[in-house]
């Protein structure tokens, strides 16, 4: 079976991506051997969006908890969908 990821790339308070991605993963999911997912950068709080926590990318940065959350969670998947803002 293979994973697809449909990433809600937008972070902002009422986005409107949520509702195409969430369109996406509906249609993904009635395929024969796709097994989609709807992964929502938003609900990943990575240093990277924080503006307190402000760290240089590398090594430092993969250490963090959530990062390693998101990268497990994207890992699986053989394929991405990006819904992103205009």
């Amino acid at each position: 079976m293979t994973v697809i990821s449909v990433v809600v790339g937008s972070t902002r308070e009422g986005r409107f991506s949520e509702k195409p991605a969430k369109w996406i993963l509906q249609h993904l999911g009635k395929r024969e051997g796709v097994d989609a997912r709807l992964s929502i950068v938003r609900d990943f709080p990575m240093p990277f969006f924080d503006q307190l926590q402000r760290r240089p990318c590398g090594s430092r940065a993969l250490q963090d908890e959530v990062v390693q959350r998101w990268t497990a969670a994207i890992a699986r998947s053989g394929g991405f969908v990006f819904v992103t803002p205009e």
